[in-house]
C-alpha cells in the first residue's frame, strides 16, 4: 500500500513537467496586411518540430518568403515547454483580403496541421507619418508607342522616384515584373536620376527592348520594386541612425494596342523589322567534281525570336548540292540583333557556264507599314571538265624500252649516255669530327643538383648557430663561470693573498 501511494505521488510530480501537447499557430493569428509593405509573419510550433522549413501555399495577391526560424526553451512553474518559430516575410500585393488555407506539415511528433488564416487589406502608410505609399514613392512603365504592330520591336523604359527626404535605399535595384505575353530583353541597369521641380525627388531609370508576337488590346502585368525608406531616426548625436521600412512600390497599368500584319505576299515568312542580305559565291570557277561554296547572310534588327531561318534557294539541275543548317549569332543579351548565315555547296557534275539565281527575302517594315523584298544576287560559275586520269607507270617504262626503230632492247640507241655525276652545288661532304661527349648519368646529375641545397643548409646551419650565440640567455652565467674558474686558479698559485683577487672572488 506504501508502495502504491510513493508512485501516485511520483507521478502527480512529474506531471507539471509533462510537455503540453503539441500545436502549431500563425502569429499573429489574422488582422489587416498593408498593401506594399513588407510585413513580418510568424508560424510557431509548440512541443514540436517540423521536418523541414514550412512553405504555406502559393497565394494570388500575397507572397510569403522564408527568412528563418528560432528556439525557445521556458520552464514556468515546473512546467516545460519548447517553441520553434519559423519567420516570413509577407507582402501583400493587392487591395483585397487573402485566406491562407489549412495546410499539413510534418513534424518529429507526427503530421500536424496548420489552422486557416485571414487578412484584410489596409493603406500602407511610411512610418507614423500617416503618409500614403503612392504619396511617397511612385513607378511606371512608359512604352515609345501605344499603337503597333505584332512583330514590332519597340522601346520600354521604366522609372522609380522616391521623395528625397526619405532617403531612399535601393538594394539589389531588382524590378520584378512578368513581361509576358511580350518578349523582352533585360533591363538595363539602373541610371540614378534627380528632379527638382516642387519637392526633391530622386530615382532611377532603366530600359529594354520587346516584341508583342500576338494582335490585340494587351495589358501589361504591373511592376513591383522593393525600396527601404527612412521612417526616423534613433539615438542622439554621433550616435544616431535611421530607421528603415520596407516597401514595394507598384507600377501604374499600361496598354497596347497591336495590330495584326496585313495579309503577306508569297515568300513571307514572318519576319518584322528592318534587314539587309548579302551573298557571295567562291570560288566562280571550278572543275567538275570541285566544290563551290554560296554564302548568303541575312542581318538586322528585328523579331528574331520568330525567325527560324532563310527559305530555300534554286540552284542549277546540274549542281549536287549540300545545305547544311543556318548559323544564329546574335550579340550577348541582344534577342532582337543579329544575323542567319547560310552556307550553300554546290559541286557541278557537268562542264558548263552556270548562272546562280538572285535570291529574294520578304519582310514587314513597320516604319512605313509595308511589305519590302531586298534581293541577293547570285553569280556565275564556270565548271571545266575533270582532269584526265594520268597514264600508269608501267606503260611508261615499257614505251622507255622500245627503240623508235622497233628493234631489240639490247640494241643501243644513239641518244643513249652513261649518267652524270651530281654536282657540286649539294656541297661538300661533312668532315669527321671529335664524338660528342656523353650525357651526364643520373647519379652525376643528382649529386649536382643537390650540391647547392647542401651549401644553402650549411649557410643555415652556421648563421643559426651565430644567431644562438647572440640570443642564447645563459650566455652571462657561462661568462660568469669562466671568470671564476680563472680567479679560483690565480689564488691558488698565488703564494701571497691577492686582494684584487679577493674581490674579485667575492664579485
Amino acid at each position: 500500500m506504501l508502495r502504491n501511494k510513493t508512485s501516485l505521488l511520483a507521478l502527480a510530480l512529474a506531471a507539471p513537467l509533462a510537455a503540453s501537447a503539441q500545436s502549431v499557430h500563425w502569429e499573429p493569428p489574422g488582422g489587416s496586411l498593408p498593401v506594399g509593405e513588407v510585413r513580418t509573419l510568424q508560424l510557431v510550433f509548440e512541443d514540436c518540430t517540423p521536418d523541414d522549413t514550412p512553405v504555406p501555399p502559393k497565394l494570388d495577391g500575397l507572397r510569403i518568403e522564408a527568412e528563418g526560424q528560432s528556439s525557445n526553451i521556458s520552464i514556468i512553474n515546473g512546467s516545460y515547454s519548447r517553441n520553434v518559430t519559423y519567420t516570413y516575410a509577407a507582402l501583400m500585393s493587392r487591395a483585397q483580403g487573402v485566406d491562407i488555407p489549412e495546410f499539413t506539415v510534418k513534424t518529429n511528433k507526427g503530421p500536424l496541421k496548420v489552422p486557416a488564416v485571414h487578412f484584410d487589406a489596409a493603406g500602407a502608410t511610411v512610418g507614423s507619418t500617416g503618409i500614403s505609399l503612392g504619396e511617397a514613392a511612385t513607378a511606371a512603365l512608359s512604352p515609345s508607342r501605344r499603337h503597333l504592330w505584332a512583330g514590332e520591336v519597340f522601346d520600354l523604359r521604366y522609372a522609380i522616384e522616391v521623395s528625397s527626404a526619405y532617403y531612399p535605399s535601393w538594394g539589389h535595384a531588382t524590378i520584378d515584373w512578368d513581361p509576358s505575353p511580350l518578349v523582352s530583353e533585360d533591363w538595363s541597369e539602373p541610371e540614378p536620376f534627380q528632379t527638382h521641380d516642387g519637392t526633391p525627388r530622386t530615382g532611377l531609370r532603366y530600359h529594354t527592348r520587346a516584341v508583342a508576337p500576338s494582335a490585340g488590346r494587351i495589358t501589361l502585368n504591373p511592376t513591383s520594386q522593393l525600396v527601404s525608406l527612412s521612417v526616423g531616426v534613433t539615438g542622439f548625436g554621433f550616435f544616431q541612425q535611421r530607421q528603415y521600412q520596407t516597401f514595394a512600390v507598384p507600377g501604374a497599368a499600361v496598354s497596347l494596342d497591336v495590330r495584326p500584319l496585313p495579309p503577306g505576299p508569297a515568300g513571307f515568312t514572318g519576319a518584322v523589322g528592318e534587314f539587309h542580305m548579302d551573298s557571295k559565291v567562291v570560288p566562280a570557277h571550278v572543275k567538275v567534281g570541285e566544290p563551290v561554296t554560296w554564302t548568303v547572310t541575312l542581318s538586322g534588327t528585328g523579331n528574331w525570336p520568330e525567325i527560324h531561318g532563310l527559305p530555300s534557294r534554286e540552284v542549277p539541275a546540274d549542281f549536287q548540292a549540300i545545305q547544311p543548317k543556318p548559323k544564329l549569332t546574335q550579340p550577348q543579351g541582344k534577342l532582337f540583333e543579329g544575323s542567319y548565315s547560310e552556307d550553300v555547296v554546290l559541286i557541278p557534275t557537268k562542264p558548263g557556264s552556270y548562272e546562280l539565281p538572285a535570291f529574294d527575302f520578304v519582310y514587314f517594315d513597320p516604319k512605313e507599314g509595308a511589305y519590302r523584298t531586298i534581293t541577293a544576287p547570285g553569280g556565275p560559275v564556270i565548271a571545266d571538265p575533270a582532269d584526265a586520269a594520268p597514264a600508269s607507270s608501267g606503260g611508261s617504262a615499257s614505251a622507255a624500252l622500245t627503240p623508235p626503230g622497233g628493234g631489240s632492247p639490247s640494241e643501243p640507241t644513239a641518244s643513249a649516255k652513261a649518267p652524270e655525276a651530281p654536282g657540286l652545288t649539294l656541297g661538300d661532304p661533312v668532315q669527321d669530327s671529335e664524338p660528342a661527349p656523353s650525357l651526364l648519368d643520373g647519379r652525376t646529375l643528382a649529386t649536382a643538383s643537390a650540391i647547392p641545397f647542401a651549401l644553402v643548409a650549411l649557410a643555415w646551419l652556421w648563421l643559426a648557430h651565430l644567431r644562438s650565440l647572440v640570443t642564447d640567455p645563459l650566455v652571462p652565467q657561462r661568462r660568469a663561470r669562466e671568470r671564476l674558474r680563472s680567479t679560483l686558479a690565480a689564488l691558488g698559485s698565488s703564494e701571497k693573498p691577492d686582494p684584487s683577487l679577493l674581490l674579485s672572488w667575492q664579485r
